[in-house]
């Protein structure tokens, strides 16, 4: 052991981990800064039959599966037409660009730039078209707007109604 674990060390360093970029070994990497990436086990503890790394690994999965399942909500519309392929989708996504916010509920604010460079134009669209929704119910102290309230901007006046 290197330097005896602290907490706020600990707490630091698993933060930078499982919300740091690409695969575990490369978010190992990234918080290097904190905890050398050969020293792992000066934070984590092997199991009987686990190494720290692997250990490690089941939050980094779990951690992206939450995520994984909050791009679903809130783009519940781009889940159906992606259909199975979504998870893998999203996957991909939050191993590209994880939650940098203390709230979930900015994580699908990169989707529509995401899927553009990769060509899914129309996927961006939707997203886009559904993140704005999703902004839209965070507003606050926004009055909600009838339908009538909807129909009665003219076409050109959209960028300005809300």
């Amino acid at each position: 052991m290197t330097r005896p674990p602290d907490l706020a060390r600990t707490q630091a360093w698993m933060q930078a981990v499982l919300l740091g970029d690409g695969t575990l070994r490369e978010a190992i990497d990234g918080a290097s800064w904190i905890v050398p990436a050969g020293s792992v086990g000066d934070v984590v503890l092997p199991s009987d039959t686990l190494t720290p790394e692997a250990r490690v690994a089941i939050y980094l999965d779990m951690v992206r599966g939450r995520f994984v399942q909050t791009l679903g909500a809130q783009f519940p519309v781009l889940r159906e037409v992606v259909g199975k392929g979504f998870g893998e989708l999203a996957a991909g996504y939050v191993e590209a660009h994880p939650s940098r916010s203390c709230t979930l509920a900015d994580l699908g604010d990169r989707l529509a730039p995401f899927l553009e460079r990769r060509g899914r134009w129309a996927l961006a669209e939707l997203a886009r078209l559904e993140w704005a929704l999703h902004r839209a119910a965070d507003l606050p102290g926004a009055a909600p707007r009838s339908i009538a309230d909807l129909a009665a901007v003219p076409p050109g006046a959209w960028a300005s109604a809300c």
